[in-house]
């Protein structure tokens, strides 16, 4: 889909902020099944998963009310659907160390605060289950003070629960919390993140996630310019951030949640640079109104492998062998298709869906923001702890 949408230096403009949303609707209700549930494309099985994604699209647009959605039904299906999971992933995981769980959980918090039924269901009891008796055993035993992969995520969603505990349910997670973020500061290393202190994808996708808290915490970090200027080394071309050519939903929005985080400034060259992400994703917006993950991983054409490879090359020492990895393997037959478990169907990579066009928006959204904060009432952020939630505010 070509797109005339395009970002200036103050922002979008109001109809294509207008255009956004009604194409996002749009695909919204193609992803709608016979059974009125949201499927993740609208090729893919209905889950709890693409329900959650369903609702943070709809609050995203402004689309959100109980016209479009029945707030009590949805309600009940999520929180039947988040204990259906649990006696699932029990049985193979511990659930705290679980990252399916873990992840499901928390966005069913965030999707019954957005329906006021938060009251109805609070959850206490699953939040007393997760919670640790000492946080600093728990992140060091999921490795996050070491910057594991899926650690971050597990970390910030027990950022998530100590912090719905305190404020919602009233239990006293203070010093949850307070050691939360004091031992990840303690560990953050010159980046700014966690680990080796390398240029990597990894290290700041998988950092991403603590940020999420300490910008709902409003904490003051002081090496926030040292985890943007990592962030900054590695864009592409293209102002994308993948280890693969053609820009990724979940790698994308790390990085520009990063590079727009509250109380960082702004330069020229940066507002420049995320003017071309922000043009980049709107220009490969698809037909149906959606986003997708890439529209340059399969079909493998000599277009395709030729720009693959050239991201390789073109990388620095510390990224090569990373990008390389990443290249070899989406040229593998097994990796043509997106296995998630979030659903049973297996997505195309340039096939849209909610989660990548709740994310491409998101995205767009923080540039939009950045660039002219007069922009913030536009968008549907979530006023909760972890993905969603932005606001634009100077630390304390």
């Amino acid at each position: 889909m070509t797109s005339d949408k395009r970002l200036l230096s103050n922002g979008l403009a109001d109809k294509d902020v207008a255009e956004l949303k009604l194409q996002a609707f749009n695909f919204l209700q193609k992803c709608l099944n016979q059974e009125r549930q949201y499927s993740l494309t609208p090729l893919s099985d209905s889950s709890t998963f693409s329900q959650v994604f369903s609702i943070f699209l709809l609050n995203f647009i402004g689309e959100l009310d109980n016209k479009v959605v029945n707030y009590d039904e949805m309600a009940i299906n999520l929180v039947k659907g988040l204990y259906k999971y649990k006696e699932e992933r029990e049985i193979v995981a511990a659930l705290d160390r679980d990252k399916y769980f873990m992840q499901l959980f928390s966005f069913v918090l965030s999707a019954l605060f957005l329906l006021n039924k938060t009251k109805e269901y609070p959850l206490g009891e699953l939040i007393a289950q997760i919670l640790p008796d000492d946080m600093g055993q728990y992140l060091k035993e999921i490795g996050s003070l070491q910057g594991i992969p899926q650690s971050g995520n597990l970390a910030m969603c027990m950022g998530v629960f100590s912090i719905y505990a305190r404020d919602t349910l009233k239990m006293d997670t203070q010093t949850l919390i307070d050691d939360w973020v004091n031992i990840h500061m303690n560990a953050m290393n010159g980046n700014g993140f966690w680990g080796d202190r390398k240029t990597s994808h990894l290290q700041f996708q998988n950092g991403y996630h603590q940020y999420e808290i300490f910008d709902y915490l409003s904490i003051c970090n002081h090496k926030k310019e040292s985890a943007a200027y990592l962030v900054k080394k590695i864009a592409d071309i293209r102002g994308q951030y993948a280890p693969y050519f053609g820009g990724s939903g979940c790698y994308d929005y790390d990085a520009v949640a990063i590079l727009t985080m509250p109380g960082l400034e702004l330069n020229n060259k940066d507002k420049s640079l995320l003017i071309v992400t922000g043009n980049t994703i709107l220009s490969e917006q698809n037909s149906d109104g959606g986003f997708s993950e890439s529209q340059w991983i399969w079909p493998t054409t000599l277009k395709t492998f030729y720009y693959g490879a050239r991201h390789v090359v073109a990388a620095s020492s510390d990224l090569k062998k990373e990008r390389l990895r990443y290249f070899l393997s989406t040229l593998l037959f097994k990796n043509r298709r997106i296995n998630t478990h979030w659903t049973k169907y297996s997505r195309n990579w340039s096939e849209s869906n909610l989660w990548d066009t709740w994310f491409r928006l998101q995205t767009i959204a923080r540039i939009d923001i950045a660039l002219n904060c007069k922009n913030t009432k536009r968008w549907g952020f979530i006023d909760f702890p972890g993905i969603g939630f932005h606001h634009p505010t100077l630390e304390k």
